[in-house]
């Protein structure tokens, strides 16, 4: 994604791959893509401050807009969908801690709803205590996006190198 976006300034652009482009992590990824982070809002305020907290995930979530603007412009379906995400709270003993989760997501107007234990059954015919609804998600064949943004690349003369590693940067002269 990163050489898409250069790719659109008048500078040189080069894409290294030390292995087959798209085959890497991207070839085993699941596609499903979100704004929240592995750490947990309230846990991440915990330890590195509300504002650095609020300020990621804003990145986050703005970073998921950008993806849905780059996946348009590309012309090609890969499998882009937007969607939502339930995180669910499976015993009765993480419910504290997924509703602090929610209440911070809530209070800075992230996209996030509630689900009691009695609307997850009715609606969605799961079992669990609660849950966090997220939107503002998407899926995506991350293969074919790997290959269409490089497609793009070689039409804006971006040289893409598979199979190449860098070993050193000589800022005189180059790699």
């Amino acid at each position: 994604i990163i050489s898409y976006i250069l790719g659109k300034t008048n500078k040189d652009i080069v894409v290294v791959d030390k292995s087959v482009p798209g085959y890497g992590s991207s070839w085993g990824n699941t596609g499903i893509i979100q704004y929240n982070s592995d750490m947990s809002i309230d846990e991440m305020a915990k330890r590195y401050g509300e504002k650095y907290a609020v300020d990621f995930y804003n990145l986050s979530l703005n970073a998921m807009k950008d993806l849905d603007k780059i996946v348009n412009e590309l012309g090609e379906d890969v499998g882009y969908k937007p969607t939502s995400s339930l995180y669910l709270a499976k015993k009765a003993e993480d419910l504290p801690k997924m509703r602090e989760n929610y209440e911070m997501l809530r209070k800075n107007d992230f996209p996030v709803v509630w689900i009691s234990k009695d609307k997850l059954k009715t609606d969605y015919m799961l079992e669990a205590e609660g849950a966090i609804m997220t939107s503002s998600d998407a899926e995506l064949n991350p293969f074919k996006t790997v290959h269409s943004i490089h497609k793009t690349n070689l039409e804006r003369g971006i040289k893409i190198y598979k199979e190449c590693e860098i070993i050193k940067i000589d800022e005189e002269e180059g790699f």
